[in-house]
């Protein structure tokens, strides 16, 4: 250990043992014992030194944190534990100090209140319940994959890729990407699903060498449009597993050798690998920020799955997974009962006694939703989806075959949405308290650093921790305002008419050329923002000419403060800016030899590489004789690669871009194998909480710069 960091781990110790001791000596305990609550406070009753709780609690949680490592199951308890006591702590405060209220004119209010509160502290309880256990499947990878590097397990593969209205270009670079896996060519093939009758597409299949299937109308959507393929395609699906990617998702070259192998076990029947993301998400890209935070889906694939793993509750995705084909045919194929076809799918699968296990390696990589308006359609498709299932025969209440713990953790999928409306409320406390002089509830200064801010302070600490970086915790508080308010109306729009609407694909491809405002996502922000405003300004003027909760004050004005930076970020969201760029680049180390048609000829050092060009660490522009140029690169094992100039940038850099009409398909299927499936090219991004909080301070410091860039 660092000396620096030994002296801050004994200051941390130290802070928690002075705070021990005052807290020890408070006597704030006195008197509760009568009331038949040893550990709660009720009441007005309130720490006589309330900071030494705040100092304790994050203290401990602070050192906790840094010294346990995350791996451990008794850490990853003990942290959660802790955070459950302090929630515990909070509440029983809360409803004691209710108790005393029961004449007031506002308990009404007071209870709905208590129980939006109780609702996020259950999803915060089954949140640790479910990650406490995760499960790693790679060693258990390792042993499986010895039978089918060997031979002596190699079952036939038809990998599915259905589409709808993907570009060609995206279409042709999964498909090549899919016939680059590494496994016997002749237990292989690869069938695109043309879900929208398209000429040019089923050319393009003909001339890569894929299989074309086409069905005459779209009903079902997505799950639909498999099962029309399993039933009609020709030549037949027929092999012993299927793989289905998204038209945007491309596979590793060892994709199957890590996969197949699990289901030399007959009670394996689907097995789901996470979905990564070679794009940063429309929010992260709009603010500037793509690698300072993790993708908002990686908390779910990195950390939520794994857990759900280990009580055989994995959630199908809809992509990048492995399923028996005779067990597919057992249920009817995928279900079509509600827009959440992969969720119904693993439910009905592992109704009938299978396993799912969930394979937690990044094993293909796909695109993220290239809007706001699109990042959020594809969540509000998600939320009713999995609304629509509590009313279908796979309802994890109602269909049988499922243990108790499988269909708590598939209720807690269904609970995760119900928190953006609960997001909604809380959003609303402070206009309700600024225009009625009185909240729902009763809380001064001192009794929130007593109760509130250790259990706040605490879980701010440890969320990243448990996370694994994979979410921020103040991150999830830009996330939220974007999506409370449009899951908030879907819902109400689903108790109206659980079954309608349409299906939206979500878009992948075709980046906004122009900067455009996504205004249905933000004029409820706004419309929060000024009613803040106005709510803040009419407490103001009452609180000096009428009666009102003074007491109260001091923390609404905080959260009010709180809130509306987070929602003046989500609100900077909604402006998505120009892309520049077409498809990603890679930063490589190695040469590329350059030539033109006049004899002259030079070895560069390479920058990166993307499907439309390289840039090179020199500029070559004065060098050469020509502007047409012949390429030659080692990591990619072509040559004669045709490029033309492009453009030359500060400190000497230089842009060529290849001529896509001379580029040969060996040649195009070089540069998409090293762009997309190598086993190492996509790593764990590590992410901090320090980072996330300067990635904001960033935005708030740089906003006007923000909106006047390109992506």
């Amino acid at each position: 250990m660092a000396k620096g960091s030994y002296f801050k781990q004994l200051f941390l110790l130290a802070t928690c043992l002075v705070c021990l001791l005052v807290v020890a000596s408070d006597n704030v305990f006195q008197g509760l014992v009568d009331q038949g609550c040893l550990l709660f406070h009720c009441g007005d009753t309130i720490p006589q030194r309330p900071i030494a709780y705040v100092l304790l609690f994050i203290s401990l949680t602070f050192l906790v944190r840094n010294n346990l490592n995350y791996n451990t199951t008794a850490a990853r308890i003990f942290i959660g534990g802790l955070l459950i006591a302090l929630g515990l702590r909070y509440l029983s405060w809360r409803i004691f100090s209710i108790v005393g209220q029961w004449q007031s004119d506002s308990l009404g209010v007071q209870l709905f209140f208590l129980a939006v509160e109780l609702t996020v502290y259950t999803n915060s309880l089954l949140f640790v319940l479910i990650t406490a256990w995760p499960t790693n499947r790679s060693a258990e990878a390792d042993l499986l994959q010895v039978d089918v590097d060997a031979g002596n397990f190699l079952p036939s593969v038809d990998i599915l890729i259905p589409s709808y209205n993907e570009e060609a270009q995206m279409l042709r670079r999964t498909i090549c990407a899919a016939q680059a896996i590494d496994y016997p060519k002749e237990l292989v093939r690869v069938f695109l699903l043309d879900d929208s009758r398209r000429d040019h597409i089923r050319d393009l299949c003909q001339q890569l060498g894929c299989h074309y299937v086409r069905r005459p109308d779209n009903l079902g959507h997505k799950a639909g449009n498999v099962n029309h393929a399993l039933k009609h395609a020709s030549p037949a699906i027929s092999a012993d597993l299927l793989v289905l990617f998204d038209a945007d998702f491309m596979p590793v070259s060892h994709f199957l050798r890590r996969t197949v192998g699990f289901f030399q076990d007959a009670k394996v029947a689907l097995l789901q690998t996470p979905q990564l993301f070679y794009s940063a998400d429309a929010p992260r890209q709009n603010l500037g920020v793509p690698n300072s935070t993790a993708n908002e889906e990686d908390l779910f694939f990195q950390v939520i799955q794994p857990g759900r793993d280990r009580f055989n509750a994995t959630m199908c995705h809809g992509t990048c997974f492995v399923v028996r084909r005779a067990v597919l045919e057992e249920i009817g194929g995928l279900p079509t009962e509600s827009l959440c076809e992969d969720w119904a799918t693993s439910i009905s699968i592992q109704a009938k006694g299978y396993k799912v296990p969930y394979l937690n390696e990044r094993l293909s990589s796909g695109a993220s939703a290239i809007t706001v308006a699109n990042f959020v359609k594809q969540r509000l498709r998600w939320a009713q989806g999995t609304w629509q299932i509590l009313l279908t025969p796979l309802s994890p209440l109602r269909v049988g075959g499922l243990t108790v713990m499988q269909r708590v953790v598939h209720m807690a999928g269904i609970l995760h949405w119900m928190m953006s409306i609960c997001s909604v409320i809380t959003m609303l406390l402070p206009i309700i308290f600024f225009t009625t002089g009185t909240g729902p509830f009763r809380i001064t200064l001192e009794e929130a650093i007593a109760y509130w801010l250790p259990y706040y302070g605490a879980t701010a600490l440890a969320f990243c921790w448990l996370t694994k970086g994979y979410r921020s915790f103040f991150w999830s508080d830009i996330y939220g305002p974007i999506l409370a308010v449009p899951v908030f109306l879907s819902f109400l729009k689903f108790l109206w008419n659980p079954f309608g609407g349409t299906f939206q694909v979500t878009q992948k491809s075709g980046a906004p050329g122009a900067r455009s405002v996504c205004w249905a996502v933000l004029w409820p922000i706004l419309a929060i923002l000024a009613a803040y405003a106005v709510a803040a300004g009419y407490y103001a003027i009452n609180f000096i000419w009428l009666e009102v909760d003074r007491a109260s004050s001091p923390l609404m004005i905080i959260l009010t403060a709180y809130n509306s930076i987070m929602l003046f970020i989500s609100a900077l969201v909604c402006i998505d800016l120009p892309e520049r760029r077409q498809s990603i680049r890679v930063p490589v180390t190695g040469t590329v030899t350059v030539s033109d048609d006049f004899g002259w000829s030079k070895t560069v050092y390479l920058a990166d590489i993307s499907e439309g060009g390289v840039l090179l660490a020199e500029p070559i522009a004065d060098q050469a004789k020509g502007s047409i140029f012949y390429l030659s690169i080692a990591e990619l094992g072509v040559t004669n690669l045709v490029a033309t100039t492009g453009e030359e940038r500060a400190l000497g850099y230089t842009v060529l871009v290849f001529d896509q009409h001379a580029l040969l398909d060996c040649q195009y299927r070089a540069i998409v194998e090293f762009l997309y499936t190598h086993p190492s090219r996509w790593a764990k991004p590590e992410v901090s909480e320090v980072s996330s909080l300067a990635a904001i301070v960033r935005i708030l410091i740089n906003w006007p710069a923000l909106t006047a860039r390109s992506r």
